[in-house]
């Protein structure tokens, strides 16, 4: 696995020192039972990987035994819970590598963004709940938008990353972290993504909230 890339990535979506080095040894653990990461992704989808290390509380309540290859010391949801999590971590920076554009594509995709794309990454969050954030290696947002319609805050960056990621013919890609300012500027701008106010638009879909 790309371990020091890996922490920098991480520590770059927002997340502590601490908890990049937490996560980096949980994904080096899991290592040790089912082999390189980087190439287990390439073999197994997310979803069957995480399968691996699921424990539902009727597990714990009924004491069922580890069902994943890595033991564990301590509570054992709690440390199942702890490997998912670095796994979709991984998984997340992996994907990002992979389909990362330089700085003139980021520009190019921002450009692209209309409504119907912040539309269905908001609609995504809705469904997620606190879950969306950490699906895409976002550890906290300190700048928020609100829905031009209703006025309900979501977090700024993540949703525009998503957004990007709903362009048709996209493959959803992501954008770089360093390019999240410019992403939070194009929010601020999304009176163009709509039609002309002389064309019958009503109001943007979304703008910047404190």
């Amino acid at each position: 696995m790309k371990q020091d890339e890996f922490r920098k990535w991480m520590i770059a979506q927002g997340q502590a020192e601490a908890t990049a080095s937490s996560r980096v040894s949980s994904a080096k653990r899991v290592e040790q039972y089912l082999g390189d990461l980087d190439e287990l992704f390439v073999q197994e989808d997310l979803d069957t990987i995480l399968n691996r290390f699921a424990y539902s509380a009727e597990d714990e309540r009924a004491e069922r035994p580890n069902p994943s290859p890595v033991p564990i010391d301590g509570v054992l949801r709690t440390g199942l819970a702890s490997l998912q999590q670095a796994l979709k971590l991984y998984h997340a920076f992996l994907t990002q590598q992979a389909n990362m554009p330089d700085k003139d594509g980021h520009q190019a995709l921002l450009d692209r963004l209309t409504k119907t794309e912040i539309a269905a990454a908001m609609k995504e969050c809705d469904e997620l709940g606190t879950a969306f954030l950490a699906r895409y290696g976002f550890s906290r947002t300190t700048v928020r938008m609100a829905d031009g319609d209703s006025d309900k805050p979501y977090p700024a960056k993540a949703t525009v990353v998503v957004a990007v990621g709903h362009l048709p013919g996209n493959g959803f890609c992501l954008l770089r972290s360093s390019s999240m300012d410019t992403a939070t500027c194009s929010v601020a701008r999304s009176e163009a993504w709509l039609p002309h106010p002389a064309q019958g638009s009503r109001r943007p879909v979304a703008r910047l909230v404190p």
